[in-house]
């Protein structure tokens, strides 16, 4: 089994097994291409959203980090100093890796904002302009 927790460490806990199975049947569908997020909801996209101008189907009630997750979006946005590029880490709005642009607003929390119909959404290169200062 991939993964295994040996008894020794769980004591053979029956809880653990059923957890270890649980990881095994995870890892597995990763491994066939099922994904490793599971939808709790509607699984139907029934709204569209852009990104960078293209068009990408969006689940009612979901975040926008999770809708651009799902889509294989490679980045959300890129470090102001070396351009690394940066995917959302915590999901929970702490970490700041998912800042992307919503509606021509920078540094907004792709993990904390609900997708729209027709909502436009920009990778966010470095630092987010602030309207009427220039960044140096």
């Amino acid at each position: 089994m991939i993964g295994s927790i040996p008894s020794s460490l769980t004591g053979g806990d029956h809880r653990h097994a059923v957890e270890n199975d649980r990881f095994e049947a995870i890892w597995q569908n990763n491994r066939t291409g099922a994904g490793m997020f599971t939808s709790i909801g509607s699984t139907e996209a029934t709204i569209t959203v852009f990104l960078d101008d293209k068009p990408i189907q969006a689940r009612e009630g979901e975040t926008v980090a999770a809708c651009l997750l799902r889509a294989s979006v490679p980045y959300f946005r890129t470090t102001p100093v070396s351009g690394s590029a940066r995917l959302p880490y915590c999901m929970i709005g702490l970490c700041f890796d998912c800042l992307i642009e919503i509606d021509g607003i920078g540094s907004r929390q792709a993990c904390l904002s609900q997708v729209r119909h027709g909502m436009r959404l920009r990778t966010q290169e470095g630092a987010a302009a602030v309207a009427g200062e220039h960044l140096q």
